[in-house]
């Protein structure tokens, strides 16, 4: 697979060692003449060939759902995951990505699931908890349990701004929006283009923490000015933050002028997006 991704002289130098290998007896050769076919239809025929013949073998077991998952056969993924993790307790990367397919699926409770025994067996696996964050905080709704690993993160040693973010959705979801705000903006202090940080502050001010009318002459002039930051420098290809750039944070923005008349000539800055005193 690192050769693959290499391609070149490492790519060759693979192929040429396992075409040597493939003289060995046992399921070996079988095995590598499926991994180096050309098409997925041709490694699925050999793999299931080998299998017939070797049904434990494990490592055909995982390479078919890998490719089953790669021509959105999900179901028939998740079952060849299963089987090959046990047919080789050892293999533990197939509960991650059996967790990765059941979440695919929407079935995120089991994904959880697949994620917690995968990390039990791989606590240094960031990447894979950075995913089960997103699962438990945006998917399941478990702010407890993601702050638990979002913990264990911060303990590791990231400080990417994605982390940050989830910290600051966790604070928000656990029903603290003042400090999810002040979150938000210390991300923006130190990287001024996170149009999802401003968004999300804007949306805060705008429909959070007003309680009133007085209560929105204090925070929607704050709303305004994140939803401004966040126009400025929304990305055009970003999926997620189409919406809200042609449609919402523009509807917000017209509701705010006919409580607060038009916004002021001056830019935005970080210092008009602090949290009001008596707020």
């Amino acid at each position: 697979d690192a050769a693959r991704r290499l391609g070149g002289a490492a790519m060759s130098e693979m192929v040429e060692r396992y075409a040597e290998a493939a003289e060995r007896e046992g399921p070996l050769p079988a095995y590598l003449r499926a991994r180096l076919a050309e098409t997925a239809y041709a490694q699925t025929n050999d793999l299931e060939l080998l299998l017939a013949e070797h049904p434990d073998f494990a490592w055909a077991r995982l390479s078919l759902a890998r490719v089953d998952r790669g021509q959105g056969r999900l179901v028939e993924a998740l079952r060849g995951f299963a089987r090959a993790r046990s047919a080789a307790p050892e293999l533990v990367e197939a509960s991650l990505e059996r967790a990765q397919v059941l979440a695919e699926l929407g079935r995120v409770e089991e994904a959880a699931l697949d994620y917690s025994a995968y990390l039990e067996d791989r606590p240094e696996d960031l990447a894979a908890m950075r995913e089960f964050v997103t699962l438990l905080l945006y998917r399941i709704g478990r702010v407890e349990a993601a702050t638990e690993w979002i913990e264990r993160l911060e303990a590791a040693g990231d400080r990417s701004v994605a982390l940050r973010m989830d910290r600051a959705a966790a604070l928000w979801r656990s029903g603290r929006p003042r400090p999810a705000a002040e979150a938000y903006l210390n991300i923006l202090a130190e990287a001024p283009d996170a149009a999802r940080a401003a968004l999300n502050l804007g949306l805060i001010y705008y429909e959070v923490a007003p309680r009133d009318e007085e209560a929105r002459q204090a925070f929607w002039p704050k709303a305004r000015d994140a939803f401004r930051i966040f126009l400025a420098n929304t990305r055009a290809d970003d999926g997620d933050e189409r919406f809200e750039r042609t449609w919402a944070v523009p509807y917000r923005l017209r509701r705010i002028a006919e409580l607060l008349g038009p916004a002021p000539p001056r830019a935005p800055d970080l210092a008009s997006l602090v949290w009001p005193e008596d707020g």
